[in-house]
């Protein structure tokens, strides 16, 4: 297990989402000065390997799963991935509520190169976020079930929806993003950070 908080990278999904994978998450000391009053310590390889919780956790340490599993409700399609979160986050975007049917995407970011699809073989919708690049969700054409997202603006991540994974207790977004198309009755954390659209 690792001790993490779930998000710092420069990522976002969505509407006109487009991640900003890098092989060096940016986890560390801008973070640490700006959302908590200490410091994060790192490894040689720039993951973070302690870092404190947002304020509204105070106090504690979000331990993440080294390697997690998670898979749709039929059990048809099940994946795996080898290596922790690096992100985590609320998605508010019209595109994100009509494909979860809810009023937010709860994702989380895992490097392409750790994850694993271990069976099955899950259906692919296109759409075109507003910055015209492809975004592709997958699903379970048997179950319904929605599973992963795709940015084909920024290769090299995949993103998983929560509630696909086998433990989703774990998930602790790290802000809200498209809070300009968040429903009346989506009742947010008010202690995340906030942004309209995807943030600069």
């Amino acid at each position: 297990m690792t001790a993490c908080r779930g998000g710092s990278w420069r990522t976002g999904w969505g509407e006109g989402c487009d991640i900003g994978y890098a092989d060096k998450p940016a986890l560390g000391s801008q973070w640490s000065k700006e959302r908590s009053p200490n410091t994060a310590s790192q490894d040689l390889n720039g993951v973070a390997k302690l870092v404190l919780l947002p304020k509204i956790h105070e106090g504690g340490i979000l331990v993440l799963p080294e390697q997690f599993t998670g898979g749709c409700a039929c059990g048809a399609i099940r994946y795996r991935s080898e290596g922790i979160a690096r992100y985590m986050g609320n998605c508010h975007c019209r595109d994100c509520q009509q494909a979860t049917g809810s009023a937010y995407f709860p994702a989380v970011l895992v490097k392409q190169a750790d994850f694993k699809l271990e069976k099955g073989d899950p259906k692919w919708f296109e759409r075109r976020a507003d910055r015209g690049h492809a975004m592709l969700r997958g699903f379970c054409s048997d179950c319904g079930s929605p599973l992963f997202l795709i940015n084909k603006a920024s290769e090299g991540a995949m993103i998983l929806f929560a509630g696909s994974l086998d433990d989703p207790s774990w998930y602790a977004p790290s802000r809200d993003i498209y809070v300009n198309s968040a429903q009346p009755w989506d009742k947010m954390d008010p202690n995340l950070p906030k942004a309209d659209g995807m943030p600069a």
